[in-house]
C-alpha cells in the first residue's frame, strides 16, 4: 500500500513539472533557448574548400598511388582487372604510413593554408 501511495506521488509531481516546464529541457522543446547566434566567417569557409580542393585532394590522390606503387597490395593481373597481390603487412605498412606521415603532412598544410588565405600574418608579432 505505500509503494502504491508513493507511486501515485511521483506520477503527481511529473504533471506539476510538465505544467510548468521542465528542468532537464531538450533542444526540441518549446522552452529551448535558441538566443545563441553563430556568425559563419565565408572567409575561413573559403579558405578551408581552397585547402581541400587545390592541395588536399591532389596529395591524397598523388600520394596514394605513390604508396601503392611503393608497397602494393592490389596489382594488374593479364586481363587488366586489380587482383589481390600484396599480404596483410603490406596493407597495414600502407596504414602506418597514412597514419604518421599523410596525417601529419594535411594537418600541418592545413593550418598553413588557412593562415594564409584568411590573411593572417605570417611573421610572428613580438
Amino acid at each position: 500500500l505505500k509503494a502504491v501511495a508513493t507511486a501515485g506521488r511521483r506520477g503527481e509531481e511529473g504533471k506539476e513539472k510538465e505544467k510548468r516546464g521542465s528542468s532537464t529541457e531538450t533542444p526540441g522543446s518549446s522552452h529551448f533557448n535558441n538566443s545563441i547566434k553563430y556568425n559563419y566567417n565565408t572567409r575561413r569557409g573559403l579558405a578551408n574548400v581552397a585547402n581541400n580542393i587545390f592541395l588536399t585532394a591532389p596529395i591524397y590522390h598523388y600520394g596514394y598511388e605513390w604508396l601503392e606503387n611503393l608497397i602494393p597490395v592490389f596489382g594488374n593481373d593479364d586481363d587488366g582487372d586489380y587482383k589481390e597481390c600484396g599480404s596483410s603487412l603490406a596493407a597495414l605498412c600502407q596504414v602506418f604510413v597514412d597514419c604518421v606521415l599523410f596525417d601529419a603532412i594535411f594537418v600541418l598544410l592545413m593550418f598553413l593554408s588557412s593562415r594564409v588565405i584568411e590573411g593572417y600574418n605570417t611573421r610572428s608579432s613580438s
